[in-house]
């Protein structure tokens, strides 16, 4: 014990100072909180992270009450149409009216990813939140600083293939805002023509799956002609296989726009809240007259007339502004698209052939086309039906004419 007592003395002496040091240094009053909080495990930055938390949610909160205000029984205006078929001009004569922000296909486009993710992959319900978050927040940045009174317009062969779902069921059924939404139409010869010059349908074509599509590629689920029936009336090697894509592209579109007018006859909730209307560029949109009368005809808003007749300036007025504009824009998309594509004249009559082989066999597959199609489509139908109206008409004036 004598030998021991002292180191035993010793340390329990150490222990006694250190168990109080550390007593004296863990006490909250000697606390630096700053120090020890890993020690007492509570992370300093859970103060910081649930204020990032609060704030964000209340950007959030702000966000979404903004685009209510901002949507809410504002107008929206969309069209539908293939592609090079008069949306353009569309965008400029739906600025003539009053209080519309008229835009054609603006950013984002919807093209490219969005594309190949509703129509290519059949993914429309997986990528609908993310397609509605990018549109919407364009749509409302583009409204910001308006009043409630001014309507958005926006002309884009996209709408119909990438975002009209993210229109009628989010924007109109769940931000309580109202559409228009026009189907517009043109010359199908004409329109299958304008893209077949610009290299549209080949391979090698820039916007192939990116801003159009052939319906043969579509998903399963988001097919809407009877591709086994139409398959049957074509041989893909042959020469005429762009024109063959071409057609079914532009029936293809045709008969979604109706299932639209479709769709909004039977949901009465739509039904209220959407308006659908045609528009031939050939018939309410080829002069002043015609397309003063459409506007008045389908929209309560004040007209620009001196704006809307300078639109329909002669055509012969090669120095004039709009002449020059609308030839530099041609000749750029030629030497954009055509350069990246073999293009090749094309025959009117052969596509007019296989346009009317389609649309037998639509017919008997009762897929709905425009009431009106063959006329707008198809001018000797027209010119036909014109003239067996005059034949009898003549006949009942002269029932014995011989002629």
């Amino acid at each position: 014990f004598i030998r021991l007592g002292p180191l035993v003395i010793l340390f329990l002496f150490s222990a006694a100072i250190g168990y109080y040091s550390a007593a004296l240094v863990l006490h909250p009053s000697h606390r630096n909180n700053n120090d020890y909080d890993s020690i007492l495990h509570k992370p300093q930055w859970s103060i910081e992270y649930k204020d990032r938390r609060d704030t964000a949610a209340s950007i959030t909160r702000d966000a979404i009450q903004l685009d209510e205000l901002m949507l809410n029984n504002r107008t929206l205006m969309f069209s539908v149409s293939p592609g090079r078929s008069g949306s353009l001009f569309l965008s400029v004569v739906l600025s003539c009216l009053k209080d519309v922000m008229s835009m054609h296909e603006p950013d984002p486009q919807m093209t490219g990813q969005h594309l190949e993710a509703v129509l290519l992959r059949g993914n429309r319900t997986q990528s609908l939140d993310s397609r509605t978050r990018l549109k919407k927040s364009a749509i409302v940045e583009s409204l910001l600083g308006s009043g409630p009174s001014v309507a958005y317009a926006e002309t884009s062969h996209m709408f119909i293939q990438t975002f009209s779902d993210v229109v009628l069921n989010e924007l109109v059924l769940n931000n309580h805002a109202n559409a228009v939404v026009i189907l517009l139409r043109r010359d199908l010869i004409k329109t299958v023509e304008s893209q077949l010059d610009l290299g549209w349908f080949t391979q090698q074509h820039s916007g192939f799956n990116k801003w159009y599509y052939d319906p043969r590629h579509v998903a399963a689920d988001e097919s809407v002609l009877p591709l086994e029936s139409i398959s049957t009336l074509f041989d893909v090697s042959t020469e005429n296989s762009a024109i063959q894509s071409a057609l079914l592209y532009n029936f293809d579109i045709l008969a979604r726009g109706e299932m639209i007018r479709d769709m909004v006859e039977l949901n009465p909730d739509l039904r209220m809240k959407v308006q659908v209307i045609d528009a031939s560029l050939e018939e309410h949109l080829s002069d002043f007259d015609a397309a003063s009368n459409w506007l008045q005809s389908n929209f309560d808003r004040d007209i620009d007339l001196v704006r809307l007749r300078a639109l329909f300036v002669d055509q012969n007025e090669a120095s004039s502004p709009e002449t020059l504009a609308r030839n530099a824009r041609s000749f750029k998309k030629q030497k954009r698209l055509v350069s990246s594509a073999e293009s090749s004249p094309t025959s009117s009559q052969t596509i007019r052939d296989t346009a009317l082989q389609i649309m037998r066999l639509l017919s008997q597959q009762n897929i709905k086309l425009p009431p009106t199609f063959s006329l707008w489509f198809f001018p000797y139908d027209r010119l036909f039906l014109c003239r067996m109206i005059a034949i009898v008409a003549s006949k009942a004036k002269h029932p014995h004419s011989r002629k």
